[in-house]
């Protein structure tokens, strides 16, 4: 093997490592742009809620606000990005009905809870909530987020058509194809 076509197989064998190493992080930094983050368990103190020592609920209390309330652009309902799939439980995961239970305001990141009962009588003041919101770095537009999402197949054809035209280059000064 000449000193030339040496030189190239180390390039092409480096190149499909680089490329490789490279797939996962550009495949990863797509998902941060592409995907909506869910959150499961969030913690919330109920005590705020409770009157005095029979442990119902006390409407007029303000609202509280999860962890990730939408701001800025995310309180626009047409990018898609309001507050969604919530779900609230007491702390051994009998979970609550909105709208009957509580009321949840996707527009803000705010709940209430009502006087059904369901908070009465707890043994604990915690409850918790999951719900789904977009990132800071959320892509608005759906075509944006369809092309992000084909970066990672295409590197990955352009880094398989690198290396066979490496190898068949280096194969073809050999003398082992002559195609």
């Amino acid at each position: 093997m000449e000193g030339n076509n040496l030189k190239l197989l180390i390039v092409a064998f480096v190149t499909l490592i680089v490329g490789v190493s490279l797939l996962t992080v550009i495949a990863s930094e797509g998902s941060n742009v592409r995907d909506k983050i869910t959150i499961s368990n969030e913690t919330i103190n109920l005590s705020p809620f409770r009157q005095g020592g029979n442990n119902t609920c006390n409407e007029s209390y303000p609202v509280v606000t999860i962890a990730n309330p939408p701001t800025t652009w995310r309180l626009n309902a047409e990018y898609g990005c309001l507050i969604s799939s919530v779900a609230v439980a007491n702390w051994n995961g009998t979970a609550f009905t909105n709208g009957t239970d509580y009321v949840f305001y996707e527009t803000n990141g705010t709940w209430r809870c009502l006087e059904s009962g369901t908070f009465n009588g707890t043994e604990t003041n915690n409850t918790v909530i999951s719900y789904t919101y977009c990132p800071d770095t959320y892509l608005t537009q759906s075509w944006a987020r369809t092309m992000v999402g084909t970066v990672p197949g295409f590197f990955s054809i352009a880094l398989i058509a690198v290396a066979i035209g490496m190898f068949y280059v280096i194969l073809r000064r050999e003398g082992l194809m002559s195609i």
